[in-house]
Parts: structure tokens; sequence; C-alpha cells
């Protein structure tokens, strides 16, 4: 016959009310041990401690034992075979459930191992990047920061980081390019361009107002009037830039007093 699981609760109060004739071992199926139990309290009922019988202070004992117990320790040692009727339920569903519910129940959401292997690859490039760029190891720093946008084109830190290593080695063209990349891709706290000691070749630039004014972007030789057109022509084609958002007032301004320096106008 099938048993029903034992609540851990209900053994510790029958113990503490009715542990001395073992009700306890009783409702745990523990026949012999009740019995003990009886035995114990008829056998040795004019023995005390502390004014108790010896049965009932056992029997105070287990309740405390069974309030305490981790009920997982109490399932594996008073409910073995429910446990057993449960894992065998695991191991063998009902032919009545629906094969696509087992399926959904069993299935396990997958994982996009390559993503977060790159992002781990991108983060170690990185990390090890960053030691060397703190230890003013240039050179092993640029390797790592490359590699690292070579990995994670998308990533802000590592054309960052190249653009301060690019002006201390007064290399303006690709400082420009790289720190317009990384604000391109999104660089938190753009402000620290004007505080960051190493960036302070590519701030005494001409260009690098112009760079700040145009949003941190270059303005590229395509988008301004080449020389041999005339200064009517030129003014009107600075003029279609600006209208179509493509360049600053501020450039607008500066390229307009350049042509009238030009043409002594």
């Amino acid at each position: 016959m099938a048993r029903n699981k034992k609540n851990q609760n209900t053994a510790a109060i029958l113990a503490l009310l009715g542990g001395a004739i073992g009700l306890h071992w009783f409702y745990l199926r523990k026949t012999f041990l009740g019995l003990f139990y009886i035995f114990l309290l008829v056998k040795f009922a004019d023995t005390t401690f502390f004014g108790l019988p010896v049965v009932i202070l056992i029997s105070l004992i287990n309740a405390v034992k069974f309030f305490n117990m981790d009920p997982d320790r109490f399932d594996r040692k008073y409910n073995r075979s429910w446990l057993k009727r449960q894992k065998a339920k695991r191991r063998y569903p009902s032919p009545t459930e629906p094969t696509s519910a087992k399926k959904q129940k069993t299935r396990r959401p997958k994982i996009k191992k390559s993503s977060s292997k790159r992002k781990s690859t991108v983060n170690k490039y990185l990390k090890q990047a960053k030691a060397a760029y703190d230890k003013m190891d240039l050179l092993e720093a640029e390797k790592g920061f490359l590699k690292a946008m070579s990995a994670d084109s998308s990533n802000a830190d590592a054309p960052y980081y190249l653009a301060c290593i690019y002006s201390v080695w007064e290399d303006k063209d690709r400082a420009f390019e790289y720190l317009e990349r990384a604000v391109k891709n999104g660089l938190k706290q753009v402000t620290k361009i004007s505080n960051e000691e190493k960036l302070a070749f590519l701030r005494i630039q001409e260009e690098y107002q112009e760079f700040v004014d145009n949003n941190y972007r270059r303005i590229s030789p395509q988008e301004l009037p080449k020389e041999e057109h005339s200064y009517v022509e030129q003014l009107l084609k600075l003029k279609a830039l600006r209208e179509q958002g493509k360049i600053e007032e501020t450039v607008y301004r500066k390229e307009v007093d350049k042509l009238k320096n030009n043409y002594g106008n």
C-alpha cells in the first residue's frame, strides 16, 4: 500500500504531546520504537530526571530534534518510500501527459556561446592593454587595444585609449581618427576628453576646436569646396553644406572668412 509523506512538524508535535506512549514513532511507522517507549513508560515510571519520567524527557528531546532537523534529511530518513515514488515519476512521466508538454519541460534555453565568448575575449584584451597602458608601455598597449577593436569594432574604450596613445606620440591624424570613433561608438563621459592629460597635444591643434564644434567629428575633405572653384561657387557650396547639416555654423563662418581673405573681399 502506498504511503503518504510524513509531516515533520506533525511528528514534532506528537513527540511533544504524546511522546511518552510513542505516538510520534507510530505516526512515522516505527512501530517497534513506539512499543519500546510504552515499555519504558511502564518499566521506569518511577525513574525521573528533574521531576520528569525518563521517557517523557527523551520525547521532549525528540520533539526538539524534529523541529530543528533539516527537511531534506527528515525526508531521507522517514519518507524514503515517498522519495522513491517522486523519483520514479520524474524518470517515467505519466503516459497521459502530452508529448509536446514533456518536450517543453525538458527543453533548455539555448545560450549564445559565440557572443559570450567574444565578449570574454574583448575583456581579456582590454585588461591586458590597460595594464600595459598604466605602466606606460604604450607599444604593448597599442597592440592590445587594436586586438580588442578587431574582436569588437563597436567597443568605445579601445579607440579612446588608442587616441590617447597616438596623441602622446604626436600622431594627430590617427589620434583624431580614433577619438572620433570612440565618441561614435558611445564613449561614456565625453567630457573627460577636455581633461585627459595624454590628449594635451591634440587639444593644441588648430583643427581641434572645429572637431569639438562638429560633435567630435572631422570635416571630410570631400565636404569642403575645392580651391579652383570661383568665390561665388565655393560660397554657395558652403551654404548648401550648412543647410544640409553636414557642417556646423562655426565651421561655416570660419570657411567663409578664409574665402574672403583669399579673394580679398
